[in-house]
């Protein structure tokens, strides 16, 4: 004995979601009796779409309707939002990129995913900056950091993790320490004095602007020794020094 459908009967013409059921072109009944039907129905947008009835019901669409639900969706969330260097402000459908105008001010079609995934930073004046950057660093600098050392520029994880293996960020955080810190044991020698750090050694490129004006220390036996000892630790009042 056939079980009972738990759908109607005549459901032709009916529209679930998008979808217009058109007609039936199937009909299975299993060994344990289950009724398995089989529809043709169509899209809005004129693709066909072929299931049982409780597959069309959850569709509610094709799978090209989908995908551009999807897309319009994820445009949604990106419009006008900044990623790295570049704000989205259109889209190209065809080609799957968007128009980015980057913080310099020039604006670029990029794949989308290319921007959102963070592979393309900048219409290409990151790379350029980064280029300029790293050739003002003395050569000593590059010979022992290479590339590397233009991470301190990037995300703070990656820079606190890099910096951790630079002596030379040691040694800068430990001078403007006993400049800053009343906890420090030599800091009455310092802080007591009014000795400072100039402001061009502190902050986001603090240890880039050392770098460029110290180069790396040149041996574990050299300390940084200020020419003046009543003046501030500043390029023109600071050398690398060997105590005799």
């Amino acid at each position: 004995m056939n079980k009972p459908n738990k759908q109607p009967e005549n459901i032709i013409g009916q529209n679930f979601g998008d979808i217009i059921i058109t007609k039936e072109f199937d009909r299975t009944i299993r060994p344990n009796g289950t009724i398995i039907r089989n529809f043709e129905g169509v899209c809005k947008c004129g693709e066909i779409v072929n299931g049982t009835y409780q597959s069309i019901k959850e569709k509610q669409c094709c799978p090209t309707c989908k995908r551009e639900r999807r897309r319009k969706e994820k445009m949604e969330n990106i419009l006008y939002k900044k990623y790295n260097k570049l704000t989205i402000i259109a889209e190209k459908r065809e080609d799957n990129k968007v128009l980015c105008r980057c913080d310099c001010g020039n604006t670029k079609w990029i794949i989308l995913n290319s921007v959102v995934n963070g592979i393309t930073l900048s219409c290409g004046c990151y790379q350029k900056e980064m280029t300029r950057s790293y050739n003002s660093f003395p050569r000593d600098v590059k010979d022992k950091f290479g590339e590397d050392i233009l991470r301190v520029r990037e995300d703070k994880v990656k820079t606190e993790k890099f910096v951790e293996k630079i002596v030379e960020a040691r040694i800068l955080k430990s001078i403007i320490s006993l400049c800053q810190r009343t906890d420090y044991k030599y800091s009455k020698y310092y802080l007591s004095r009014g000795i400072k750090v100039c402001d061009r050694w502190k902050g986001t490129n603090g240890l880039l602007n050392f770098l460029t004006d110290m180069g790396i220390r040149p041996s574990p036996k050299h300390k940084l020794q200020r020419l003046d000892i009543d003046k501030d630790f500043e390029p023109d009042n600071c050398v690398w020094y060997i105590k005799e």
